[in-house]
């Protein structure tokens, strides 16, 4: 007992009403725990999914689409001079043509619209970036473009049953008018534009579902032929040195490329991709962040019960001589600890839900007989997600902070209790 007896006094009345106890106060508090751990857990993850999506969207991004891109709205035929003034941009490491458009797939006679990107099959540091494509995830073969090869998306090719070596045919959308003019004439129609036939040299995996499912490689030349374009490009890409200065290079290469010719970085072209991800995280942190705060008026109303069952206590304490903060700190030690084991305890839950975040979405799925965060409406194949310490640090302080606050003021209104009316109503009760 001398070990008790030497913490301080608040402290150790703190620590003594918070023992275990068979009744409906302890349970109450136990309640109250447990509402903040649900509370913090379901914040944590919340926002760590939240976060790993922004995270995972800007790394597919960059993974896969250029830094920058010039183009007009006609074919580019001086492109070779266009080409020459990018590179000489030092912050460029290198640029590259290409061709890029819809065009009908046609496997075993099963047809669908793709996007197609001709890409020159020169190495350099653009053509290496996109041989990353297949030599992570589920990717197979190799990025190869020099002959009459194609690379297709890992949803595509699992969609359509396409193998590696299988031959695929690619037709051009540019017949269809000449074909109805023909028909319409009698003519014999002239500049077809006769199917590619290619092989599969290689499958990716951008870890994107919308770029797994919709777009395709092919060598430069054939995009070239497929779409008309008698030896000119849609466009030019361009690498820089730092992808996050991106803006900055694109304003110095309109100032030396002429109008049409328009220099796009890549967060401007998915601009709305990311306010929408940036707002959507905004309002979800503030929407769950409520729970906390109905787990924090739990709190107060467990402390208002505690108060209302302590009169006698504290009429005995302010009659030996208890000063008031000496009380109050007393009923706000038992909200602290609240604050306190419950955001503890929800971090480490949210940590366990958060590594066993794929398991639990297959478990659900199983149980629901329902997909959960189907890679065709949230575009990643799995669970993204992220910690940031700045985030932990806010929900876990916000939760300990909300829960001393709402203690506060049952602590203050049983402080300000008289003595003689609490030991009177106690006694009379």
């Amino acid at each position: 007992m001398s070990r008790w007896h030497s913490l301080p006094f608040s402290f150790f009345l703190s620590l003594r009403y918070f023992r275990p106890k068979r009744n409906y106060v302890f349970l109450i508090t136990i309640l109250s725990i447990i509402g903040v751990v649900l509370g913090v857990t379901t914040v944590i993850a919340v926002v760590a999914i939240m976060t790993g999506y922004d995270v995972k969207m800007r790394e597919t991004i960059l993974g896969f689409e250029p830094h920058l891109t010039i183009r007009q709205r006609r074919p580019v035929d001086d492109w070779p001079e266009v080409l020459a003034k990018v590179r000489a941009n030092p912050d460029v490491i290198d640029a590259a043509p290409f061709t890029f458009g819809q065009l009908i797939l046609d496997v075993d006679r099963q047809l669908r619209a793709v996007s197609v990107q001709g890409l020159d099959p020169k190495p350099g540091p653009i053509l290496e970036r996109m041989k990353q494509l297949v030599r992570k995830g589920q990717g197979e073969g190799e990025f190869d473009l020099s002959g009459d090869t194609v690379v297709i998306g890992r949803a595509l090719a699992e969609k359509m049953g396409i193998k590696l070596g299988d031959m695929v045919i690619l037709h051009s959308l540019a017949n269809g008018r000449q074909l109805l003019d023909a028909q319409k004439t009698g003519k014999t129609p002239e500049n077809l534009i006769v199917p590619a036939e290619l092989t599969v040299a290689g499958i990716f995996d951008s870890g994107r579902y919308t770029y797994d499912i919709q777009m395709i490689f092919i060598p430069l030349q054939v995009g070239q032929t497929l779409y008309g374009l008698q030896g000119g490009v849609h466009g030019l890409f361009a690498q820089v040195k730092d992808p996050y200065r991106a803006n900055e290079v694109r304003d110095v290469l309109r100032e030396s490329i002429p109008p049409p010719l328009e220099v796009y970085s890549w967060t401007e072209q998915n601009r709305a991709k990311f306010e929408f991800i940036a707002s959507n995280r905004m309002l979800i942190y503030i929407l769950v962040f409520m729970i906390i705060i109905v787990a924090a008026f739990s709190v107060m109303s467990t402390m208002i019960t505690v108060t209302s069952q302590k009169r006698r206590e504290i009429g005995i304490m302010k009659a030996v001589g208890a000063g008031m903060d000496q009380i109050v700190h007393v009923f706000l030690g038992q909200g602290l600890a609240v604050g306190a084991i419950g955001s503890l305890a929800g971090l480490l839950l949210a940590l366990v839900v958060l590594s066993w975040r794929e398991p639990l979405r297959k478990l659900i799925a199983q149980v629901s007989h329902q997909e959960v965060f189907s890679a065709k409406i949230y575009e990643f194949y799995d669970v993204p997600a992220k910690l940031a310490a700045t985030d932990l640090l806010v929900i876990c302080g916000g939760a300990f902070l909300a829960c001393a606050f709402s203690a506060l003021l049952p602590a203050y209104l049983a402080a300000r209790l008289d003595a003689a009316r609490a030991l009177r109503n106690e006694t009379a009760a």
